[in-house]
C-alpha cells in the first residue's frame, strides 16, 4: 500500500534498477493506493515499460495481468468513522475540552490551526500572514473580535524538524504588537494532544486553516466538518 505520491515514469527511469523495482511490486497480489492519481502513474509506467494495460473485472475490480496472474489495484482513501466520533463526543473529556476552549475563544471569531512539528507545516508563513491581517484590520484587535488558536503536536519517537525558538519569537512579535488576546499558542509532546481535545477545538472553530504541504492523508477537514453540525452555520476550511 502506497501512502505517498508515486514517482513519475521519468523519475523511475532515472534509477539504474528501475525495472527490478517495478517487477518486485508486481509480485504482490494486491497493490493499494491512497488516490487514483497515484494508481494512474503506476499504470502509465507499466504501459510504457512493459506494455501492460489494466482490465476491469467483476464488481469493478481494476486488475493487471502479469506473467499469467491477475494483480488487483485497489484505490481507497481512508476517511473517518462518524460512529466513533459520536462516541468521542459523549465522553467527559470531550466536554471538559469544549469548556476549556470556550473560555479561551469567548465571543471572538476563531481561526483554528493544528500542525505537526515539521518545516513543511508552513507555520512561519501562516503567522506572518496573520500578522498582516491584523495590521490591515486594526478594528479586529481594538474590539477583540478575532483569535488564532495555533496547536503544534510533537510526535513521540520522531525527529522534530521545526525550530521552536523561531516560532516562539514570531508568536512574541504578534503578542508584543497586538496583545495576548489575538493568539493562543500551545505545544503538545509525546502524543498528548488527544483526539477528544482536537475534536472539541474543531467544534468551536469558525475557520480551519490547513497549510501543510506534505500531508497525504488529511482527515482534519473531515473531522472539522463532522463536529460542526451542532452549529446553525458551518465553519470554513482554508487549505
Amino acid at each position: 500500500y502506497f501512502h505517498i505520491f508515486f514517482p513519475s515514469s521519468d523519475v523511475i527511469k532515472a534509477l539504474p534498477c528501475h525495472n527490478e523495482i517495478i517487477k518486485s511490486i508486481l509480485l504482490c497480489d494486491v497493490i493499494g493506493f491512497q488516490v487514483f492519481h497515484y494508481a494512474r502513474i503506476v499504470l502509465t509506467i507499466l504501459n510504457r515499460e512493459f506494455g501492460i494495460y489494466f482490465e476491469i473485472k467483476l464488481k469493478g475490480l481494476m486488475t493487471i495481468n502479469y506473467l499469467g496472474r491477475y494483480i488487483i489495484l485497489h484505490v481507497k482513501h481512508p476517511g473517518i468513522d462518524l460512529n466513533i466520533i459520536k462516541q468521542i463526543k459523549e465522553r467527559k473529556d470531550y466536554s471538559t475540552y469544549v469548556e476549556k476552549y470556550k473560555k479561551i475563544i469567548g465571543d471572538k471569531f476563531s481561526i483554528i490551526s493544528v500542525d505537526n512539528a515539521f518545516e513543511l507545516s508552513q507555520l512561519l508563513s501562516k503567522l506572518e500572514a496573520y500578522k498582516i491581517l491584523l495590521r490591515k484590520h486594526k478594528d479586529f484587535v481594538e474590539e477583540k473580535k478575532i483569535i488564532l488558536i495555533q496547536i503544534i503536536a510533537f510526535e513521540a519517537g520522531k525527529e522534530n524538524k521545526i525550530n521552536q525558538e523561531i516560532i516562539q519569537r514570531s508568536i512574541k512579535e504578534i503578542t508584543d504588537e497586538f496583545g495576548n488576546d489575538v493568539i493562543y499558542y500551545e505545544e503538545f509532546h509525546n502524543n498528548s494532544f488527544t483526539v477528544e481535545e482536537q475534536l472539541a477545538l474543531f467544534s468551536l472553530g469558525n475557520i480551519l486553516l490547513i497549510l501543510q504541504l506534505w500531508r497525504g492523508l488529511c482527515t482534519l477537514a473531515n473531522q472539522f466538518l463532522s463536529v460542526q453540525n451542532e452549529k446553525k452555520k458551518f465553519g470554513m476550511i482554508i487549505g
